[in-house]
Formats: C-alpha cells, structure tokens, sequence
C-alpha cells in the first residue's frame, strides 16, 4: 500500500517520457515524444524468426534497454518519471494480433522499462501528435 502511494507521488513531481516503439524484424526504431529525438537499430544477435516479431524475448528486451537508454540519455538526472511506452509491431504480414502476441508485446515492453505500455495495433506510422492521441 505505502509503495503504491510513494510510485503515485513519485509521477506525480517527475516529469514523464514517453516512447514510440515501431517493432520490425530485428530492428527497432524509437522516438522520444517530448524532445523528439528518434534512433533505429538492428540488433547485433537476432529476436525475430519467421513467425514471431519477438521470438527471442531475452535478446529482444536487452536490446531495447539498451537503446531506451541511450534515447533517453539526454535526461542526465539521477531519477527520472516513469516510461511510457507506444509500441507499434511492423510487418507486413501481420492481418491480426492474437491475444498470444499481445502477452508477448506487453512483456517485452514492460521488460525494457516500460511502466505504461499502449499497444498500437494497425500498420501506418504514426506522428508525434497521433501517439499522443492514441494515449488518451
């Protein structure tokens, strides 16, 4: 009970990031919806097979904390807010998300650090302002 109030106070003094995550195969790419800043990447060992976006989840979510990291870098303050992340799956063969790869999409995520996770489920791209929209 008495953590739950202090994570509640905590947010409520600091500051927020929010995160766009577009997940593709092996790759990555990531957008701080505050400052605006965007980095890609593909992963040096592979998380993806033919079949799943993330079927290594251990290589999966390292490589994401790395980059939320470097991403949010800029921050250099000893606490920062809490991470909330958009994550948007990539690919043109994804029709549909089953409730298996949504357990898997929200695991990843709250693995890499997230502590709201939004799971985006269409294909197009969206901007900063439709992340934004799509949260509330």
């Amino acid at each position: 009970m008495q953590r739950s109030l202090l994570n509640s106070v905590v947010s409520m003094f600091l500051p927020k990031s929010t995160v766009y995550l577009k997940l593709m195969k092996n790759r990555l790419e990531l957008t701080h919806i505050e400052s605006g800043k965007t980095l890609s990447g593909t992963a040096a060992i592979p998380f993806s097979n033919d079949r799943l976006l993330i079927a290594d989840n251990l290589s999966a979510e390292r490589f994401a904390k790395e980059l939320i990291a470097e991403l949010l870098l800029h921050q250099k303050k000893f606490f920062h807010g809490p991470v909330r992340i958009v994550l948007q799956p990539i690919d043109a063969g994804i029709t549909e998300v089953t409730a298996v790869e949504r357990m898997i999409y929200q695991d990843f995520a709250f693995h890499a650090g997230a502590r709201y996770i939004w799971l985006c489920e269409h294909q197009r791209p969206m901007s900063a302002e439709e992340v934004m929209d799509f949260i509330k």
